[in-house]
């Protein structure tokens, strides 16, 4: 059983059909408006965060791949099953030492529970590569564009992107 937080973006909406293309049940969170998107792209259920809060559902998850990072590490860790793995793979939200304790806390207290506490750090690799593409080819993982714009559109791009609503991947043509 896998949660991902932040299933509508980027990296969640890959995330989703990595996890099912891999035999997982697969929770996707995110907003109502985005909920179609989330099941179209393979999830089994969708938790509307602005309504339900997945961290006081019934039941845990193997594995939680979190992109948002939204909720205290204590309320994740109790969705998550006693020898569960949690991937943390965001830091927004805080500044300054607040920051640092974020980024570091799950680090520091990985050693003293039966959970994985993770940060996802990426590491590209041949094999994973040629997987991921095999995945793409065969049609089990297909980018989902949420907007394209012209090189000269880089600002507004990434305006959007900053403003955290994007479905999906924003993509810059350059000609």
């Amino acid at each position: 059983r896998v949660l991902i937080n932040g299933a509508s973006g980027g990296v969640g909406s890959f995330a989703i059909q990595i996890a099912k293309a891999m035999g997982a049940e697969v929770t996707g969170v995110c907003s109502a408006a985005s909920a179609e998107l989330v099941r179209s792209l393979g999830a089994d259920d969708v938790i509307d965060y602005t309504s339900d809060d997945f961290t006081t559902r019934e039941g845990q998850y193997d594995l939680i791949f979190d992109n948002i990072e939204n909720r205290p590490l204590a309320e994740v860790r109790r969705a998550l099953a006693p020898k569960g793995t949690l991937i943390l793979n965001s830091g927004t939200g805080a500044t300054g030492l607040a920051m640092m304790v974020r980024l570091l806390k799950p680090l520091v207290l990985n050693p003293f529970v039966s959970q994985q506490l993770r940060r996802y750090m990426s590491e590209p690799n041949r094999s994973d590569l040629e997987e991921l593409a095999e995945l793409v080819r065969t049609g089990k993982v297909r980018p989902h564009i949420d907007r394209t714009f012209e090189l000269d559109g880089t600002r507004e791009a990434l305006t959007y992107l900053e403003a955290g609503h994007a479905h999906g991947k924003v993509v810059v043509v350059v000609h």
